[in-house]
């Protein structure tokens, strides 16, 4: 990300190198890479991570699947020991940040999938929730912030410090 060259990524003109998800297998003994691949070419992504259980699945944001820098707009579901990828896309103007899988309780199977989405029409934020075991139905409860966070890479500013408690119903 330092090609861009200014205070915020220029997407427009290309400058912006696309992130890309490999897999390295490295011969600890041997000390020697054995291979080095992208796990789905093409695919730009962001904030990669795993269910608990089920180290084979990852869930990131995703922007393009030709490799073409852009903000995340959708997420996607890989198994990386089969390659086979799900995706479910935001509606216009929305944007997609991290995934955080929260295991089910009572011995369902899966993960609640949690993470915000910024909707930049409506200057609003809402937390969605997704069910690990039907992924690409999208969200089955969406959330709404009583203020907006804006889209930010890695983290978002506010000017002032907004109040940080809510009573969220239960699932």
């Amino acid at each position: 990300l330092g090609a861009w060259g200014g205070p915020y990524p220029d997407f427009t003109r290309g400058k912006v190198p696309p992130s890309l998800l490999y897999e390295t297998i490295i011969d600890v003994e041997k000390g020697t890479v054995v291979s080095h691949e992208e796990v789905r070419p093409g695919i730009v992504i962001e904030f990669p991570t795993q269910e608990e259980d089920k180290r084979n699945m990852m869930y990131l944001a995703i922007a393009a699947e030709e490799y073409t820098s852009l903000p995340s707009t959708g997420l996607c579901r890989i198994n990386t020991e089969t390659r086979e990828m799900e995706t479910w896309w935001a509606d216009n103007k929305q944007f997609t940040h991290e995934v955080i899988p929260v295991k089910k309780q009572n011995g369902q199977p899966g993960s609640w999938l949690v993470t915000p989405l910024y909707d930049a029409g409506k200057r609003r934020t809402t937390i969605a929730i997704i069910d690990s075991e039907d992924f690409s139905s999208g969200p089955v409860c969406r959330l709404n912030l009583k203020h907006h966070v804006t889209y930010g890479l890695h983290g978002s500013f506010a000017r002032q410090q907004l109040p940080v408690s809510y009573s969220l119903p239960a699932l």
